[in-house]
């Protein structure tokens, strides 16, 4: 089965110490989940509980459109238009989408790309060296709690939103501390519905085999 379905399957059956929640919100029973991750992609997959397990919808949904909130958003996207013909959520929501956080806000701000990578911007930022990859991942996890909440509201997801991936459950403290939630919040006159969906950050250290189990075990029987 596709890697990131497989987490799909495994989130129906998550643990308390699976996952760490952001924010408010409590689950219920037996209503759709979304999950997504950034990684070397964005995968997206949505799941509905059921007395057997998980169904699990997969799907594209890393390649929709990038939906900017905000100037400064506005204008990273602006200076990504020069670089793609289009832009999709996942040229930002990803470890290339790292790289373009930090070049477009260095054009924006006139400064000089100090780091290439993925790692080496992320580790610049958790040293608080430079200014601009702070702020690059300051920009990708609320520009990602935005694509989360938009998620949400496309599957229903009362019963939670979970985050995976190769990227985020590296720096669980400075997520849990950034404006992921703030971003997945602000949808507006929507606003008191997203307050009440939770969202957790799975720690779980092999969902992807997890659900595969699952999977297995249904398969068997």
């Amino acid at each position: 089965i596709n890697d990131f379905a497989a987490i799909g399957y495994a989130s129906a059956g998550f643990e308390d110490g699976d996952w760490v929640q952001i924010g408010a919100g409590a689950a219920q029973p037996d209503r759709p989940i979304a999950v997504l991750g950034p990684g070397t992609g964005l995968g997206v997959c949505g799941a509905l509980p059921g007395p057997h397990g998980a169904t699990v919808v997969s799907g594209e949904g890393g390649h929709a459109d990038f939906s900017p909130v905000g100037e400064e958003e506005i204008e990273i996207l602006r200076r990504l238009l020069t670089r793609y013909r289009r832009v999709s959520a996942e040229r930002l929501l990803s470890g290339a989408g790292l790289q373009n956080i930090y070049w477009a806000l260095n054009t924006m701000r006139g400064t000089e790309s100090r780091h290439a990578t993925p790692a080496d911007i992320s580790a610049a930022a958790l040293s608080g060296k430079d200014s601009i990859a702070v702020e690059t991942l300051a920009v990708f996890c609320r520009v990602l709690g935005g694509f989360a909440g938009n998620l949400a509201l496309t599957y229903g997801a009362r019963g939670g939103v979970y985050v995976a991936g190769g990227i985020v459950p590296r720096y669980p403290e400075l997520f849990l501390n950034s404006r992921f939630r703030s971003g997945f919040e602000s949808k507006g006159r929507h606003r008191a519905i997203m307050e009440r969906i939770p969202t957790q950050l799975i720690v779980h250290p092999q969902p992807g085999l997890l659900g595969a189990s699952y999977v297995a075990q249904e398969m068997a029987t």
